[in-house]
């Protein structure tokens, strides 16, 4: 069909202007009409969904974010990393319109770029990255948008931006840096008021990080104005509060958490500006309004919503109480608030630290202990002076397990030493007693099974559903009761009977000893048994004289852990003197003669009881040390400068050692072993002097004089000296030379420690006959399209076994990269719930390691590497 001429008239009519137009909105040509083209559509089309894509992420972490309230609140609600894996779908979108911005509609001529949003969108793509996690990435891009537009306000965005990436990797002086250029544009009135505002946000996160809480408050108040969102500005004036209580100013406190719950702030700050309000309470604070913190408290714990939170209203509670001086209250406050203990571990932390530092305070280092004990399992790694309270439980332990032992043993040798009437009697005493405890406590199940099934009976009336077995709680409730009436029963005929007859075989008969002796051993277990309680009784020569070894060891180690630990001579004293008069022959006591006289000399002041043990200690051992330290008092100088001089001489033969003097370094250990005194020193020349005589003679020498000089040594020389050893005679048939390059040999490991920068592999096996490898590679190749498009990731799978498929995705170009990728599949349900029926074990693996791997196969020995090298600090 042919286009008449008017036809072909009219349509290059219409589309002859716009191909003008067109050609003019080229981003090759620098006109008015193609930069206002270009900056309309970047700004309404592209930019604006990619930042649309953006905030819907940031509302995302937002309403996700969980708040710490024992710590002050940071000012942005961003999320733990598990959100931000959530978000990736989102980020991933913003960054690409982002990149896609820039390609169509960047106008740059002569260095300058015409079209405003192609800064905006780098700094779209950088905070997209910055929420994924990549900080790296993020920080890159923010960095070159401060240079590369260096005459627009978007370059202190771009720097406070990368304060907030300093405050997350931790490096305070570069957040500082950054901070002060962006401060003096704001001094130099440079800044809009959205950067103003942006500012002081930004400074207030870093001036509490670095406890600068003087120039925090200043820039919350300057900042508060600003502020429009009723519910922000409650969140600040709660950072503003808790900044206050942080510095110790109480009365501020207390006034602006009041303030807080005058903005009808969400629940969970009204919540705890309550609970704050008693924590900053004081008696000498005076306040406009009276309020009753124990009542409103009170009221707050019968609210069933709050259950989760009571462990920090009855802590709350507790600490109102002790600023009371009603310490009884205060303690049983506390203890409910352990008992109410959830899943906020930074309240349980911290209710448990309060009474184990309370009683220790008090020196009820027992009870303290135990709450220690408790304690150390559940502190997050993050915790303040985490060191010290590790340090305290690990004092207190073992004080009480010596306190024990020393209880124990007391016992035993007293029940020992009764008549054998008497002692029977007292056993069968605490028999009967075990008897009615154990009644009570099966009265006591049987009360509770009885509640359980009449509440399971009303269930079973309202449920929807009438038959037994559809209710599980009702299942459970049968199977107890199954237990509790038969006992556990196999599956198997005539069930019923407990008493069948037996049949005895020639088997039966043989094994009749046998049985008598289990019939002993099971017997010395059980408490309703006389040998239970007869069993570590010391009633033999040799059980006596084991029973008093443990004693003496505790008694002195009580004295000097209580002395030298906790500084407490007055508790110390008692232990040490019955170490003293008890144990004549121990080794220990010189020890405990000369702990005493410290005690009595320096702490009490009481030089009648010091000279006695003085004389005490030079009359029965004139060689000890501690004699020649009374005698001499510049004692501890020359000691110290006979360490110099071996140290110095140590140094210079080991440095003989590295460089295979072997001839000299066993000349001048054999000097050594001559001049010097310190036993660890004296086993670090042997080691040496060993380890060449082994490079000399070959490594027979070696083993055998480990073998005879091995029992001498101290620790840590020992240890090494053992490890060695036990890989020689081990490897006593292999061919390999003996060749020692430093003083710490141990025999090699299988797999190699990785390091950040080497490329990893994410690998998850799985049973073969469970899977198949077509869906398990399109299931990882779809997860990684959607949230890693970027990394080009690749998904390959190998035999591992007859039973096991091994799928590897690769590669990763670093430890960090391949860990988030690991956290993110092993947190995500949708892809879990596909790969569970399959038995998955999932790990990443360096480059290095994976041909190890593959050649040993033995997954359990490599997944404790993995959980050695990639999750320990």
């Amino acid at each position: 069909m042919k286009i008449s001429s008017t036809c072909s008239n009219a349509l290059f009519t219409l589309f002859f202007p716009m191909t003008i137009v067109f050609w003019n909105c080229s981003t090759k040509k620098n006109t008015f009409i193609a930069r206002q083209y270009h900056t309309l559509t970047a700004h309404y089309n592209v930019f604006f969904n990619g930042n649309e894509a953006l905030k819907e992420g940031i509302l995302t972490l937002e309403n996700n974010h969980q708040d710490n309230f024992q710590q002050i609140l940071s000012v942005w609600k961003e999320g733990s990393e598990k959100d931000h894996q959530s978000i990736l779908p989102q980020m991933n979108r913003a960054e690409e319109k982002g990149y896609k911005t820039i390609s169509l509609h960047s106008m740059e001529f002569g260095g300058i770029e015409y079209n405003k949003w192609i800064d905006d969108s780098y700094l779209l793509i950088a905070k997209a990255n910055y929420y994924k996690g990549d900080f790296i990435k993020a920080k890159n891009i923010f960095e070159f948008v401060t240079t590369k537009y260096k005459k627009n306000l978007e370059r202190y965005e771009a720097h406070l931006w990368l304060v907030k990436i300093a405050l997350k990797t931790k490096n305070y002086p570069e957040a500082f840096n950054h901070l002060t250029t962006v401060k003096k544009a704001f001094e130099d009135k440079i800044l809009n008021r959205k950067l103003v505002k942006f500012y002081y946000l930004t400074s207030i996160d870093y001036y509490n990080l670095t406890k600068n809480y003087d120039e925090s408050i200043q820039c919350l108040q300057k900042v508060l104005p600003l502020v429009h969102s009723s519910r922000f500005k409650a969140r600040l004036l709660f950072i503003l509060a808790q900044v206050y209580q942080a510095k110790g100013d109480k009365q501020n406190a207390f006034e602006t958490y009041q303030k807080v719950l005058q903005k009808n702030p969400p629940y969970n700050l009204a919540f705890h500006a309550k609970i704050n309000l008693a924590l900053t309470y004081d008696q000498s604070i005076s306040t406009r309004k009276k309020i009753d913190l124990n009542s409103t408290l009170l009221k707050m714990a019968k609210d069933k919503k709050n259950e989760e939170y009571l462990d920090e209203i009855y802590y709350a509670l507790a600490i109102y109480e002790f600023k009371l001086n009603n310490e009884q209250k205060a303690l049983d406050y506390l203890k409910q608030s352990a008992r109410k203990s959830s899943k906020n571990i930074y309240q349980k932390t911290l209710t448990y630290l309060t009474l184990a530092n309370y009683l220790y305070e008090r020196k009820k280092y027992r009870e303290a202990q135990a709450y220690y004990d408790t304690l150390i399992t559940i502190i997050p790694k993050d915790y303040p002076d985490l060191e010290t309270i590790q340090q305290r439980q690990k004092i207190l332990s073992k004080l009480v397990n010596y306190l024990v032992t020393i209880d124990r043993e007391d016992s035993l040798q007293r029940i020992a030493r009764m008549p054998e009437q008497e002692r029977l009697a007292l056993i069968d005493k605490l028999i009967q007693q075990y008897i009615i405890d154990e009644e009570r406590k099966k009265q006591e199940e049987r009360q509770r099974l009885s509640t359980l099934f009449q509440d399971n009976s009303q269930n079973l009336t309202n449920a929807s559903s009438s038959w037994y077995f559809y209710n599980p709680q009702t299942v459970n409730f049968g199977k107890i009761e199954f237990r509790k009436r038969w006992g556990s029963r196999p599956l198997e005929d005539l069930w019923r009977l407990s008493n069948k007859q037996p049949t005895l075989t020639f088997e039966d008969i043989s094994h009749q000893a046998d049985t008598i002796e289990e019939d002993t051993n099971k017997a010395s277990k059980n408490p309703r048994d006389r040998l239970f309680y007869l069993k570590d009784l010391p009633l033999t020569p040799e059980k006596l004289n084991q029973s008093n070894q443990r004693l003496e060891n505790a008694l002195f180690q009580v004295g000097y852990i209580y002395k030298t630990e906790l500084q407490e001579c007055t508790q110390a004293i008692p232990y040490l003197e019955r170490h003293v008069n008890d144990f004549v022959e121990s080794s220990n006591r010189p020890t405990s003669l000369y702990v005493l006289y410290t005690c009595y000399h320096d702490n009490l002041k009481d030089n009648n009881k010091a000279n006695y043990y003085k004389n005490l200690l030079l009359s029965n051992y004139p060689e000890s040390e501690y004699a020649r330290i009374l005698l001499d008092s510049n004692y501890w100088t020359k000691l110290k400068n006979q360490q110099k001089v071996s140290e110095i001489y140590y140094e210079n033969t080991y440095n003989a050692f590295q460089k295979g003097q072997c001839d000299k370094v066993v000349y001048m250990a054999d000097s050594a072993l001559k001049s010097f005194v310190d036993p660890v020193l004296l086993s670090r020349f042997s080691y040496l002097r060993i380890l060449c005589m082994g490079k000399l003679y070959g490594k027979d020498t070696l083993i055998s004089l480990l073998k005879k000089e091995i029992k001498s040594f101290q620790q840590p020389i020992k240890k090494e000296a053992e490890q060695l050893l036990a890989f020689y005679q081990k490897e006593s048939s292999s061919s390999q030379s003996f060749n020692p390059t430093s003083e710490n040999i141990n025999p090699p490991a299988l797999f190699m420690k990785p390091n950040e920068n080497d490329i990893h592999i994410f690998v998850c096996i799985l049973d073969a006959k469970k899977s198949s490898s077509n869906t398990i590679k399109a299931l990882f190749s779809d997860f990684n399209k959607q949230n890693y498009p970027d990394l080009n990731l690749s998904v390959g799978n190998v035999i591992l076994n007859n039973e096991r498929v091994m799928y590897s995705i690769s590669q990763f170009k670093t430890k960090i990269d391949a860990m988030k990728y690991y956290q993110h599949v092993t947190s995500n349900s949708a892809l879990l719930n596909q790969l569970l029926p399959a038995n998955p074990i999932m790990f990443i693996i360096s480059a290095p390691n994976y041909p190890i791997f593959y050649k040993n196969k033995n997954e359990n020995e490599y997944l404790k590497f993995f959980k050695d090298h990639y999750f320990s600090p």
